[in-house]
């Protein structure tokens, strides 16, 4: 017994005692392990109850554990996906990533990770800092409002981190609703609606009776997916990709080396046929009547073709052919008698000077068979007359030095009539 018990204590203890003791055994345990239970049960209320009334007044601040390790209690499904790019050089570290001050993880330099976490409806404060160096950080404000997906770019510097939060937008339409419309309109209104990266596709599957189609929307895909509705959250750099009807490709329908020589507009006509809608054609005058009309060269694009190449039916077809001109024709015609006449002409003065170069021969011949000690003609600088007449004669007339038995020389003039190897009327002044 304690010390200090009083009898009557005393009494009611060894009272209790003799009573147990005419107990079952296995009474008494059940006994005692129903009290134990008791006794944890009381305890675990009374340290909830307590935390709960500590925590009244931060619940949205409640740190409990949750994916990743850390969440708020009874917030929002949230997913963070930070996007770090990566430097080739300088600010090369990797980051501690926390929400309202609390660390959500890890991440290393130059990668992408997702953390999971429980947040309350409401604003936050996302900091990125460098991995044990607080310091060296940057934060950006973010607001939830439901359930959701959130994606931040971060760039290191040696300094401070830049945070940019990548925006959630939506598409201005549902995927069947852009049916008939033209891409133009449709790109933008992507645009207007802050989609950064749109871009358009042709569909070459037109044949060239629809021309009314051109340009419609064939399809729209948001990240690969052409199924969407307009309620659909999408962030603003998601790849948006326009596809839009234009004409087939077609093939000509002739070589280029074929179109040669052929007509002109035949030739526009089979092209036309084919689908090609942008044919120009250029025409070279030409006096040959015989080839009014046939093509000289050809081009699509700028290059030679064959039936093999497909092109576009906008693209351009360059045809040049000859076009007869009755005045080319004319002034070819008086060109072409003047070379005529002026051949002639020359060939004409061609036999003259054989005739009078063998007149010469003769002439100074004749002049030494009478005057046989010296007889010289002056054709360069005492050429007086030479001219061919119409019987193929020809008269000459030169100075002349002649020269007699004893060495004496006299300069005096001579003439003639050449014809063929004689002269006639042979006549030197003052001698004969």
């Amino acid at each position: 017994m304690p010390e200090g018990a009083s009898p009557a204590s005393e009494r009611a203890a060894s009272d209790l005692q003799s009573k147990l003791g005419r107990l079952p055994r296995k009474v008494i345990l059940a006994a005692g392990v129903i009290v134990v239970v008791l006794v944890v049960l009381v305890v675990v209320l009374s340290t909830c109850a307590g935390g709960a009334a500590s925590s009244d007044s931060s619940a949205d601040l409640k740190i409990v554990e949750g994916r990743n390790g850390v969440g708020v209690e009874k917030g929002c499904d949230v997913n963070i996906q930070i996007e770090c790019e990566s430097n080739l050089v300088f600010a090369i570290y990797d980051l501690d990533v926390s929400v309202d001050g609390n660390k959500l993880g890890t991440m290393d330099h130059g990668t992408t990770r997702d953390f999971d976490a429980d947040l309350a409806e409401g604003k936050h404060i996302l900091t990125v800092s460098e991995k044990g160096n607080a310091s060296v950080d940057g934060s950006i404000d973010f607001e939830v409002t439901e359930s959701s997906n959130l994606r931040f770019a971060v760039k290191t510097h040696e300094s401070n981190i830049d945070v940019t939060q990548i925006p959630i937008v939506r598409a201005p339409f549902a995927s069947a609703d852009a049916e008939g419309w033209r891409q133009q309109d449709v790109r933008q209104q992507f645009v207007d609606a802050g989609f950064e990266n749109v871009s358009v596709e042709e569909v070459g599957d037109l044949p060239p009776d629809q021309t009314d189609k051109v340009d419609q929307v064939h399809s729209i895909a948001i990240n690969g997916s052409d199924q969407y509705a307009k309620t659909d959250n999408f962030y603003s750099d998601a790849n948006v990709i326009i596809k839009y009807h234009i004409l087939a490709n077609i093939h000509p329908p002739m070589n280029e080396s074929d179109a040669h020589g052929k007509n002109y507009q035949e030739v526009i006509d089979a092209f036309t046929a084919a689908g090609f809608s942008n044919i120009h054609v250029e025409a070279e005058k030409t006096a040959d009547q015989g080839k009014d009309g046939q093509v000289t060269n050809m081009r699509i694009c700028g290059f030679g073709f064959s039936v093999d190449d497909a092109f576009y039916p906008s693209h351009d077809v360059d045809i040049e052919y000859w076009q007869y001109d009755a005045d080319m024709a004319a002034e070819e015609a008086r060109l072409q008698e003047e070379r005529e006449e002026a051949e002639k002409e020359s060939e004409e003065r061609r036999r003259e000077a054989v005739l009078i170069e063998n007149a010469k021969d003769v002439f100074e011949a004749t002049g030494n068979y009478y005057f046989p000690y010296g007889f010289k003609c002056h054709w360069w600088i005492g050429l007086i007359s030479e001219e061919v007449n119409p019987d193929g004669s020809v008269f000459l007339k030169v100075e002349v030095t002649v020269e007699n038995a004893y060495g004496n020389k006299i300069k005096t003039v001579a003439e003639g009539t050449v014809v063929g190897a004689a002269v006639k009327d042979f006549h030197v002044s003052g001698l004969t």
